[in-house]
Formats: C-alpha cells, structure tokens, sequence
C-alpha cells in the first residue's frame, strides 16, 4: 500500500508540475499576443481597411465600403470600430448603412486568420423594412430570399457570428402588399448568441403612444442560415401591455389559424402575453394570457358587428398534425348582455379516435348576443331564440363529422335553465341529461317554472314545483318510454306520479 501511495503522490506531482509549465505557456503566449495587438497591430489598423473589405465581401456576397477602423479592448478580448460602414451596388446610395459597428473579435480566429467576431454591436442604426409584392422581406435594400440562401449573404453571415447586439435604434415597417399598415418603432434593442445554430434572441421596441408601451419578443430557433430557421423548430414569445388593438390587431393577423373565423377589430384596449410553438417552420401551439376591455371586431364574412367589454382569460391551441386541441380558461368574460362567465372553462380536442367539447361555468344569457354567429351551422330561427341560465357541465363526444355523427353522446347539468322562443319556451329549471342513439336519460327539477307550447297549449302553464324523471331507449325499430317519476304543483293541481 505504501508504494502505491508513492507512486500515487509522484504521479501526482509530476503532472502538477506539467500543468504549471502549461499554464505559464499560455500566459506568455497571451501577453505576446496581447503586445502584438497593442503595440502593433492597433496603430496600424486602419492599413488593414482594404483586406477587411474584400474578406467581408467574400462573406456577404455584397459590396461594402468602411471610412475609418480603429480599435482596443473589451475585456481581455481584442475589439475592432468600424466607422461609416455602408453595403450596397451603389454605394453613394447604399441600401444599408450603419454609423458605427463595433466587434470584439475571437482569439482562435484571430489566430487562424478568419473574420470571425466574438460580438457585434450596433449604435442607434435607423432600419427601413419593407415586405415586397413577391412576399419577400426586404431589410435596407437587402432582399431576405430563403431560396438563394446557398449564395453568400450579409443576414446569414450576421447570424453565423456569436453574438449581435443592437442598441437604442429604430426601424420602419412597410407593406407593399397592403396586408400590414405602416409601423415605426423607436428605442429597438436587439440581443441574439447562438451555439451550434441554436439561435437565442430578445427584442424590444417602443411603438407609437398611440398604440402602447414597450413590446417584448423573445425566442429560441434552430438553423444554420435563414432558410433553414424559416423551416426551424423552436418557440416564440411576444409580451404585449395595454394596447390599442385596432391599431396592432393587423399585425398580430398573420398570427391566427386559418380554421378560425376572420375579423376585424375596430376598437379596443388589450393586453397579451403570448407563446409560439414552431415545428419545421409550422405554428404548432399558441399559449396566451389575454386581457381585453371594451372590445368590438366586425365578422368579415357576415358584416356583424359585435361587442365584448371584457376578457380576461388564457387560451391554448396546438395542431400537430394528427390531433387538434382547443382551451379557454376564463377568469371573467362579460358581454353587454351581462355576464358570460366567473371561472369558466372550454376544452376542445381532435383525434383519430373521435372529437370531444367540454364546458363549465358559462353563463347563457351572456351569449345571447353571439347566437347568430351560428346561423351558418344552426336551424333557422336562432335569431329568435334567447337562453338563460348556466351549463354547470356539458360533455359532448362524436366520432365522423359532426353534421352526421356516427357515434356521439352527450352528458349535461344546467342550474336555472331557460329557454325563451315563439314555438316554445320553458324553465326556469334545472337539467340533467344523458343522451345517446340508443336512449338516454333527462330529470328535470324547478320552482316556478312555466312551459308554453302554442301549437298544443291553448294558455302558459305556470308550477310552483316540479321534479321529474324520462327514461327512452331504441328497442328495434321502437322507442321504449319510461316516465320514473313526475312531481308536479301550481295553484290548480298536485299531480305525483312513480313508475
């Protein structure tokens, strides 16, 4: 044991000894590099101006024309100033310039020769982005084309440094197309890294006060160059305050399923928190908190014009190809026909098994106002019908389309249900229901409730009590009906009947 500890404690030793050797190795070569930068290359880095451009060139694929270059130091890392820089064919007109970038460079590329910075800043650059008829994003002059991403270019060379900060500029955005109003934007700070082509981003701009406050975006994506981030996957994150929604709406368009219905806000005032799911350049999931007050959108497909005065909920949606989800949270949503809903809740979901809708905690007499919009899928003479009441729970499950289901059922609780319309009107009462193809179950129990059925009764029956049971079920090609129990009172009779 004792010779193995020797032999232990001298190996030891003697690859101490190596690593200090090592360790003052690199430091000198570090100060001789240091000196050879401070003494030497620094006084003369203006010289290299003309070397600096053709290899810049040869990265961007774009000619660039650079005034001045001076340098020093960010940390222990060697920093170069390039002054005036302009990109562009016509360089007395460029199509972007920036008064001065700063980078730090990498000691490994200092090292081999290559133009690599370790970080890239840029002071108050003033930025016009414009999307063209063809649909491509044009930043500067600078077309942003995926399908030429095998070319040299100044966006992908720009992504490929380590780091890219942006301070206190400000950027314009146009749309050619006529899809997206004009939008200026000050105070644009913009930080990204990237390791491995994962590419971390924070962005932050002040809109006009006419719109709101500060917004917030940030993100993680997967890419080498820009074609392969449109085609990434990842997430985004878009932190929106209270905001004027007719006027930021537009741009938050592009933004919506295509399965949902189109609309246009015409006044509001809103707040978001919002996350993107990105699957291979495809919106996988939206997460979003939303806060909305006096709010009123036009359904483009019908002209109605409709009216929320608050929402306060969170919303989640995914679609991943094989299976649909849909959820609303609703801390309070009212309508100016009064309450919709105090904790409510809506789950939606779309698999190869079949679909499902689940509610609770919504208040019907709220949704009055929105009947129509069902007009397209729902009998004529909802425009007359008027609701009451709250679903407690509603649970409704088909498989195939749901115009022609070939299996469903449907599971419900109402409290203070009631149903006002020309043909029939019934309740105030409260429900439970079961309902299948082959039967189903319903009770039904109030105080003061009145049921008018004109085409049978002659006068509107009104009961102080009523507490009933029906029971049906498909027997062939029969109906077998079964009334368990009624309990029934007003001023004129008592009727109680069991089966």
């Amino acid at each position: 044991m004792r010779r193995i500890s020797l032999a232990l404690f001298h190996f030891s030793m003697w690859h101490l000894r190596w690593l200090k050797r090592l360790g003052l190795a690199c430091l000198l070569l570090f100060m001789i590099l240091a000196a050879a930068w401070q003494f030497w290359l620094l006084p003369r880095l203006n010289d290299y101006r003309p070397l600096l451009v053709q290899e810049l060139q040869a990265k961007i694929g774009i000619p660039l024309q650079i005034q001045s270059i001076d340098g020093g130091w960010s940390g222990l890392r060697p920093r170069v100033a390039m002054n005036q820089i302009r990109f562009g064919h016509d360089l007395r007109a460029p199509d972007l310039s920036f008064a001065r970038l700063e980078a730090s460079l990498s000691w490994w590329h200092l090292l081999t020769g290559r133009v690599q910075f370790r970080q890239i800043m840029l002071h108050a650059p003033d930025v016009d982005i414009r999307r063209r008829q063809d649909g491509h994003w044009q930043v500067g002059g600078i077309v942003l084309d995926p399908q030429a991403s095998h070319r040299p270019n100044l966006v992908d060379w720009l992504l490929d440094q380590n780091e890219l900060i942006v301070r206190k500029g400000r950027f314009t955005l146009h749309d050619d197309q006529s899809v997206y109003p004009e939008l200026s934007a000050e105070n644009l700070n913009f930080q990204s890294d990237q390791f491995f082509n994962r590419h971390r981003f924070e962005l932050s701009f002040t809109p006009p006060a006419a719109m709101g406050g500060e917004i917030h975006v940030s993100g993680r994506l997967q890419g080498g160059d820009l074609a392969q981030l449109r085609q990434g996957s990842g997430w985004l994150k878009l932190d929106m305050p209270k905001s004027n929604l007719a006027q930021l709406a537009p741009w938050l368009s592009g933004l919506q399923p295509s399965a949902w219905p189109k609309l246009r806000f015409e006044r509001g005032q809103g707040r978001l928190a919002l996350q993107i799911k990105l699957e291979q350049g495809r919106i996988e999931a939206l997460d979003a908190d939303v806060g909305m007050s006096d709010w009123r959108v036009t359904h483009l497909a019908t002209s109605s014009t409709y009216s929320l005065p608050r929402l306060d909920a969170k919303l989640f949606w995914a679609d991943t190809g094989k299976n649909q989800t849909l959820k609303i949270d609703g801390e309070a949503i009212e309508s100016p026909a009064g309450k919709i809903c105090q904790s409510c809740s809506l789950a939606y979901s779309q698999t190869e098994q079949g679909r499902s809708l689940d509610l609770a905690g919504w208040q019907l007499a709220g949704l009055n106002l929105y009947l129509p919009l069902l007009q397209a899928v729902a009998p004529q003479g909802l425009d007359k019908l008027r609701l009451g009441g709250e679903i407690a729970q509603a649970s409704l499950t088909w498989q195939g389309p749901w115009q022609q289901p070939t299996i469903w059922s449907f599971d419900a609780t109402f409290k203070q249900f009631a149903m006002v319309h020309p043909e029939l009107t019934v309740g105030p009462v409260d429900v439970s229901a079961q309902l299948k193809p082959q039967g189903g179950r319903m009770d039904l129990a109030g105080k003061a409730m009145s049921l008018s059925y004109p085409a049978q009764l002659l006068e509107t029956l009104n009961f102080s009590h009523w507490d009933s049971r029906v029971e049906w079920q498909r027997q062939g090609d029969n109906w077998r009906l079964d009334l368990r129990n009624l309990s029934a009172a007003n001023r004129d009779m008592q009727l109680k009947l069991a089966g």
